[in-house]
């Protein structure tokens, strides 16, 4: 052999023993976590939080049937969601308020390099109490988002110099989205953390009024309404995450505002003004389909988003009575539920075996009072004060608690309150908060 020849083998060999010496420290290293969500011992977490690992490298799902390999303790059943380099665990039901978890990995999963992970994984969170958001005003007079829980002062989250108009919480409860108005005209779009931190601009509309926005189910697009004056508004998307916008429909004719999304994204319904009723479009292929409505209520979805529900007028009614109107999307028919009540401000409760709705007899003084109906139909009513005028009432994750408005209709200039209501003992929880539009963090 020439000393080259031997050189060459000498190099082959340092380069086997090298990929040897690799392979068995990357056995014995295995694969690597470099992220869990929430972080550890992080408070006030929302309830409905996805606890999720992020490895260093992609894994190899774990097999249907299998013992979860990450799991929560207090015990909450819930389901895996693999990518490609992380493994997330999504609870079946909101997590309970105010509770310590301990999430847990088990060590033994296996990467596409067939690395495994050596070590078991496990870290805490604790979920937030019950809390609501709301409009509130601030020391000069100016809307604001507030956030209070069952005890303790209220806290404000914002400080806009002009105010803030309207907002909606994230689904996962991570985030709020809101517009507020500029010092001469127009309004833009704003997002701030859940505690108030983080405050962003997520669109400058100029001199357009932008309101109405609603976080997309997944929570990557915000709809919303864009009105240019003197002309009518209309729907846009927002792509969250690069900032691109984008018409809901391109043909100017359709207007409308107060988007609401479908529970899986699919659907987008809004009050058309122009058509006296309820749009929804289908996002995948742009189909449409058209309820007729002229309260200019939002529709709101049920829980599979399987029906629509819209109030209409009765004009055949001497009192011009307001109804329910039940669209099932599946087959676009409709339907008008007999009631011996005016009915509106429909809201599902997590469970999606009740509802809570507002409900007057027809042709009655006073304003509508709140109603719980299971699906089995026997109601009970919650408020029965005529004086008082009751927003719709909104749920918290665990489907034990109400919130909603109600106004004095026989003082001048009353200030709105807010109403948070136990639906366990039926008694207000608390005295009420001065504010108005009250939503659950969850």
């Amino acid at each position: 052999m020439t000393p080259f020849d031997r050189l060459v083998l000498a190099v082959l060999a340092a380069m086997a023993v090298a990929a040897t010496t690799v392979a068995l420290v990357g056995d014995r290293v295995g694969v690597r976590v470099v992220e869990v969500w929430p972080p550890e011992d992080a408070e006030q977490v929302s309830t409905l939080v996805r606890p999720r690992v992020v490895f260093d490298q992609s894994m190899v799902p774990a097999a249907r049937g299998a013992d979860l390999p990450l799991k929560l303790t207090p015990d909450a059943p819930g389901e895996l969601i693999w990518s490609a380099r992380a493994v997330t665990l999504r609870p079946l039901r909101p997590l309970q308020p105010g509770v310590t978890y301990s999430v847990h990995l088990e060590p033994g999963l296996a990467s596409s390099q067939n690395r495994r992970l050596l070590r078991p994984v496990s870290w805490r969170f604790t979920t937030a109490a019950p809390a609501v958001v709301y409009l509130a005003p601030d020391g000069a007079n100016r809307d604001q988002l507030f956030s209070a829980g069952f005890a303790g002062s209220p806290r404000q989250l914002t400080a806009q110099p002009e105010g803030v108009w309207d907002y909606h919480v994230a689904a996962d409860g991570s985030a709020i989205v809101y517009s507020a108005p500029r010092d001469q005209h127009g309004n833009d779009l704003f997002v701030i953390d859940r505690d108030g931190s983080g405050n962003r601009r997520l669109l400058d509309c100029g001199s357009d009024d932008c309101f109405g926005p609603r976080w997309s189910p997944a929570g990557g697009e915000v709809a919303f309404a864009r009105r240019t004056l003197p002309g009518p508004p209309r729907l846009y998307l927002l792509d969250t995450r690069g900032g691109s916008v984008r018409p809901v429909l391109e043909d100017p004719s359709f207007v409308g505002f107060e988007p609401r999304w479908a529970p899986r994204g699919e659907w987008l319904a809004w009050v058309a003004p122009l058509e006296n009723g309820v749009r929804m479009l289908r996002l995948s292929d742009a189909s449409s389909a058209f309820i007729p409505s002229r309260t200019g209520e939002p529709p709101v979805w049920n829980g599979d988003g399987s029906k629509l529900f819209v109030t209409d007028v009765d004009m055949n009614d001497p009192h011009f009575r307001t109804r329910m109107v039940i669209l099932s999307v599946a087959s676009l028919t409709l339907d008008a539920p007999e009631s011996r009540f005016e009915e509106w401000g429909l809201r599902w409760a997590p469970d999606g075996e009740r509802v809570s709705l507002l409900r007057r007899v027809p042709g009655a003084a006073g304003g509508g009072q709140v109603w719980v109906v299971p699906q089995d139909g026997n109601a009970r009513q919650l408020t029965d004060d005529t004086t008082f005028d009751h927003g719709p009432a909104q749920w918290s994750g665990d489907g034990r608690y109400l919130t909603f408005q109600r106004i004095a209709l026989e003082t001048v200039a009353t200030a709105p309150e807010i109403v948070l209501w136990d639906t366990e003992s039926d008694t207000a929880v608390g005295p009420p908060l001065t504010g108005r539009s009250p939503t659950w963090l969850p």
